[in-house]
């Protein structure tokens, strides 16, 4: 690693989040949010607590905080302006949205991302870092098979 990547590492200040749980859809389509991902640091002191939902390309649907999303934000309109960039915001702005977390760590998901990620009564969290992703859980192995395993270079940077 060299030394600007250590400097990245040694910058972050987000929790990360780490870790799979899998919970239940209510009837008013929240699911209770893990324990470990309701800290005081992830959530902020928001008063009710909010984190952003957004989704991506390819369908993955990912919770944030309100600052790491504004953090990512901030670094798309640090690249060059442009058509490209302009035409990211729009999507960004479409498939983004901030969601409450209840007093009894609940979150509820618009049912747009839900229908993206064909889930109907169970979820998937996923901590990857700083932000989770949300799957409907046959989805995500379905998803892992077809991706197949990792390299033996992440596997080996990780553990050295």
């Amino acid at each position: 690693m060299n030394e600007a990547q250590q400097d990245r590492v040694d910058a972050v200040e987000e929790p990360m989040l780490y870790g799979h749980y899998e919970r239940a859809l209510d009837s008013k389509k929240r699911f209770n949010l893990p324990f470990r991902f309701r800290e005081k640091d992830l959530v902020g002191e928001d008063e009710p607590p909010r984190l952003m939902i957004t989704e991506d390309k390819e369908g993955v649907v990912s919770l944030m905080t309100c600052r790491q999303y504004t953090e990512s934000l901030a670094r798309v309109k640090l690249q060059q302006k442009g058509a490209d960039q302009r035409a990211f915001l729009r999507w960004l702005a479409k498939h983004s949205q901030e969601v409450p977390l209840d007093s009894q760590g609940r979150v509820a998901v618009p049912q747009a991302y839900l229908d993206t990620i064909k889930a109907k009564k169970r979820l998937l969290i996923l901590g990857v870092g700083n932000r989770m992703e949300l799957w409907e859980p046959s989805r995500y192995d379905a998803v892992q098979d077809d991706v197949g395993s990792p390299s033996t270079d992440c596997f080996e940077a990780f553990y050295d």
